[in-house]
Formats: C-alpha cells, sequence, structure tokens
C-alpha cells in the first residue's frame, strides 16, 4: 500500500522544517496521487530540483526514488521554470514544494538510485528530447 502524496509532502515540508529550512508548498497536486518535485533555492540565483524518476516511483521495497531531472549542479530560475511548465502541461496533478537551503544539502526520505552508465544516460535523454 502506498502512502498518499499529501502525507509525504507533509512529512517533508515538517522535515525540511525541523532541520532549520523554510519549506512551502508552491503547486498543490492530486492529493492522493500525484507527482512530487522539490526546489533547492539557495539564493534565488542557483537551484536544484528533485523529482521522481522515469517509471517506477517506489523501488521494490517500497521505499520512495528519487532524481535530479536537471542534474546535481544548480541551475537558474529560469531552466528550472522551463522544465516545470513542461511537466504541468502533461500532469497538472504534481506537487511543487520550495525549501531554502544555503547549502544544497537537503535529500528528501527515500533512495537516489546509484549513478548510471552512460549507455542508460542515453536513453533517459531520448527520452526527454521527446517532450521538447
Amino acid at each position: 500500500m502506498r502512502l498518499k502524496t499529501e502525507i509525504i509532502v507533509a512529512a517533508e515540508l515538517k522535515r525540511a522544517q525541523s532541520l532549520g529550512l523554510f519549506a512551502t508548498i508552491v503547486h498543490r497536486g492530486d492529493g492522493n496521487a500525484g507527482q512530487i518535485y522539490i526546489i533547492l533555492n539557495k539564493n534565488n540565483r542557483e537551484f536544484i530540483l528533485i523529482g521522481p524518476p522515469f517509471g517506477a516511483s517506489i523501488d521494490d521495497d517500497g521505499r520512495k526514488l528519487w532524481y535530479f531531472p536537471l542534474g546535481e549542479a544548480p541551475a537558474q530560475q529560469s531552466v528550472l521554470d522551463e522544465y516545470l511548465n513542461k511537466i504541468q502541461k502533461f500532469d497538472r496533478d504534481i506537487y511543487i514544494l520550495e525549501i531554502e537551503d544555503k547549502a544544497l544539502e537537503y535529500r528528501p526520505a527515500g533512495v537516489f538510485p546509484p549513478r548510471e552508465d552512460p549507455d542508460v544516460l542515453a536513453m533517459k535523454q531520448q527520452a526527454e528530447d521527446l517532450f521538447k
């Protein structure tokens, strides 16, 4: 049985706040099954996006899976907005959380898959190019 999205969102907000970070919901999606995207905001100029991977978002042990859709390096607001706008065109049910984190070290509860080999990354890039 999967947890409702609204429960995961509430837990992530509490978790961030317990670490002394300001956290807010930027866009409220489907409380039952919406995907979650988390924006880490360093200084209103550098951002890291964390979101669900392509395909399954829960591993075999029931843990939430995460990855960095725009890479692990900080991105600009315009790049972030463009990506999230594309996602929202296909899925209006997503949740978007924003966490102010000057160190960009916050990670949501769950699992980040290990870095992938170049062949898998090339296949993902081809899949992303279809959305452009």
